[in-house]
């Protein structure tokens, strides 16, 4: 009787290590991997950059994790923005999955030269006033991201008599590309 007992079991466990090989073997075969795209007018996104570790942080939750199944390809101008349409043409031969762009710069050099390449526009100013968009609601192309909402407020952020607390300020700073197309309503 324990023979049979015993055989049982190890039947069982043959039959479910026997169920589970093809589980086994699809976990063993590579994954598609995707490939991220960043473009920067300025220098490189290290991989201690808050924006990077915060982006990869977000992806990873969703099951794309850097070195596993998502490979991080980046292109920089190191501040000269005539170098922009050629790293985006870079990114595309690259065969990225998406390019995410940090500032206007980079993202009118991917939409002019990445034309077939899902692209994600961040800290481009208002994508409407500066013609990368055709609407907030229907974009049109290849472009999505976020965009600067409260342009329409910049005036009484930098305004001293618009603050209802605090010191007054004296002296404010504003932050700009040369061409000046990511602080088109900032401007008004």
């Amino acid at each position: 009787m324990a023979i049979s007992i015993a055989r049982r079991q190890f039947i069982a466990a043959l039959g479910g290590a026997v169920s589970a090989w093809p589980l086994a073997a699809n976990a063993q075969q590579p994954s598609k991997n995707y490939r991220l795209g960043l473009l920067s007018g300025v220098g490189a996104v290290a991989a201690t950059d808050e924006r990077r570790k915060t982006l990869l942080s977000v992806l990873a939750t969703r099951g794309f994790v850097e070195g596993q199944n998502l490979v991080f390809v980046q292109r920089f101008a190191d501040g000269h923005p005539e170098r922009l349409n050629g790293l985006a043409a870079e990114l595309k031969a690259a065969n990225v999955d998406v390019i995410v762009t940090l500032g206007y710069p980079a993202a009118l050099a991917a939409k002019v030269s990445a034309k077939d390449v899902p692209i994600v526009v961040t800290g481009a100013g208002d994508p409407v006033a500066t013609g990368l968009v055709d609407g907030l609601t229907r974009p049109g192309g290849n472009l999505t991201g976020v965009t600067e909402l409260s342009t329409d407020l910049s005036a009484k952020h930098r305004n001293p008599q618009g603050c209802a607390a605090g010191p007054p300020v004296r002296c404010y700073a504003v932050e700009r590309s040369r061409s000046g197309h990511d602080a088109a309503l900032s401007r008004r």
